[in-house]
């Protein structure tokens, strides 16, 4: 089964709002920022409308990764259940070795076999 939302999270850090695109970036900020812990509802549209909430456990860094669970969740009104959850250890270039895939019935499991950097952009 999935854990509960971290019990820290609202209470300590707030929900905040995330637009699509954000969630991948959240746990590194936290994580730069020492946080230990966060919950992100990630909206879309104007009114924003909940897509799914992001309950992130960051622990200390172990060889300069922070090993990090992100729990996703399904939102609707005040109702909030288990999607899927990704653990895996967030190096400082936001690259995320090893991944798993955690669904509840069956895990995958991702493992980074090369890696190109893309040149940065200038403009």
């Amino acid at each position: 089964g999935f854990p509960a939302r971290h019990p820290q999270a609202p209470a300590h850090l707030g929900i905040r709002r995330a637009l699509p695109a954000r969630p991948a970036a959240l746990p590194m900020e936290a994580a730069a920022a020492g946080e230990t812990a966060l919950t992100a509802r990630v909206v879309q549209g104007q009114d924003h409308r909940p897509l799914f909430e992001v309950d992130a456990d960051i622990h200390s860094p172990i060889d300069g990764a922070w090993p990090v669970a992100l729990l996703f969740s399904g939102v609707e009104d005040d109702r909030v259940w288990p999607l899927y959850r990704i653990e895996g250890r967030l190096r400082p270039d936001g690259v995320m070795d090893p991944i798993v895939y955690d669904y509840g019935d069956y895990r995958l499991v991702a493992t980074l076999q090369s890696l190109t950097p893309l040149p940065r952009c200038t403009g």
